[in-house]
């Protein structure tokens, strides 16, 4: 049972939005542990072997020395809560996932979308707060409303 969560855990947002009847036929990087590939419009998900991560380069599965940051970097998840975490080394592009303490997998964002640890998903720059958007205090407040306790989006 726990295989199977880790793998609904490390799935990303990034894989369902590869839409292969749109692509043209090749690999799209999803993630660093997978990838998708698109042949004659139908999807195929590849998960990459154990201790192997997904090098877009060379558009396939090696060796973690083989394989640039942050995909080949392993994530101290001890003391963390089981969730998802930003990389903010990637400007949030990336993020990590943390179960029981354990290191789990690092994942992308779909283009122009960052991870937002609030929402724990990808998002707009323009809705995710800094250091991975560009969300202020200010328009937080603009966004609040005082008389409206049932709004809770921008609340912690």
């Amino acid at each position: 049972m726990l295989k199977i969560l880790l793998v609904l855990v490390a799935l990303p947002a990034a894989a369902l939005c590869v839409d292969c009847k749109k692509e043209r036929d090749g690999h799209y990087e999803t993630g660093c542990r997978y990838y998708v590939k698109c042949e004659k419009g139908k999807k195929t998900e590849v998960f990459c072997r154990i201790g192997e991560f997904y090098n877009a380069k060379k558009r396939k599965c090696e060796s973690a020395s083989k394989v640039v940051s942050p995909c080949n970097q392993r994530k101290d998840c001890l003391g963390l809560k089981d969730g998802n975490y930003a990389d903010t080394k990637s400007k949030c592009r990336y993020y990590y996932t943390c179960a029981k303490g354990i290191y789990v997998s690092t994942n992308l964002c779909p283009a122009n979308l960052v991870f937002n640890n609030e929402g724990q998903s990808c998002d707009y720059p323009s809705v995710t707060k800094k250091p991975c958007g560009t969300l202020t205090a200010n328009k937080e407040d603009d966004n609040d409303h005082d008389d409206d306790d049932d709004d809770h989006r921008f609340r912690n």
